[in-house]
């Protein structure tokens, strides 16, 4: 069996390396960004928690939809 990827990318390595290499701190502060938002999302109190608990829903959402993307696009 040999290492030989399943899919090829029409890009040459070089390129792809260096292209991953600057969506990986997008990357990363995404993923730190949805941490965050989803650790003040299950300890907010206060008369306005509701109201801040869908807000930081929404954040963390699109946070975690962008991560897929960027994961997606550095695979490739």
């Amino acid at each position: 069996m040999t290492n030989t990827p399943a899919f090829r990318t029409p890009f040459d390595r070089e390129k792809a390396q260096a292209t991953a290499k600057l969506l990986q701190p997008i990357l990363t502060d995404l993923t730190d960004l949805s941490l965050l938002g989803k650790h003040a999302h299950w300890n907010l109190r206060g008369h306005q928690f509701l109201a801040i608990h869908e807000l930081l829903d929404k954040i963390v959402d699109t946070a975690r939809e962008a991560s897929d993307d960027i994961a997606e696009r550095m695979v490739t």
